[in-house]
């Protein structure tokens, strides 16, 4: 009874990396409440798919020689500053909106204005 919602190409990404235990049922089961806990025209997955992060990995990241399997948080931050701008620029600087910058990181527009303040993120000044 609710209108077709929208699903970003990263949570196509997400179901599609998830290890579905319950093969189709769970799959089902996870959109049925997505649907119920969605409000306006986006779905969100983000509270009902289980996250497999939780629990550490079957096997250990394996870096390149010479590179470890981890950064510091100061790189880190450089790396998803980095990618909440190349986000910004793909969306032509738009946060909110249809192909807005938060909805091409599967955040919330407001958690997306948090982590630009957080990181120094700004528009740059026209020329």
């Amino acid at each position: 009874g609710r209108d077709p919602l929208r699903i970003t190409q990263q949570q196509i990404q997400t179901l599609n990396a998830h290890r579905w235990p319950g093969n189709i049922r769970e799959l089902r089961n996870v959109i049925e409440r997505a649907i119920i806990v969605s409000a306006g025209n986006r779905l969100r997955l983000d509270n009902v798919l289980p996250n497999e992060s939780d629990s550490f990995p079957s096997e250990p990241i394996k870096a390149n020689a010479g590179e470890s399997a981890f950064v510091t948080d100061s790189e880190f931050r450089r790396m998803e500053k980095a990618n909440i701008v190349a986000a910004l620029c793909h969306a032509k600087w738009r946060i909110w909106g249809e192909n807005g910058a938060a909805e091409l990181l599967g955040l919330n527009p407001s958690t997306l204005k948090y982590r630009m303040k957080q990181l120094g993120v700004s528009k740059p000044l026209s020329s």
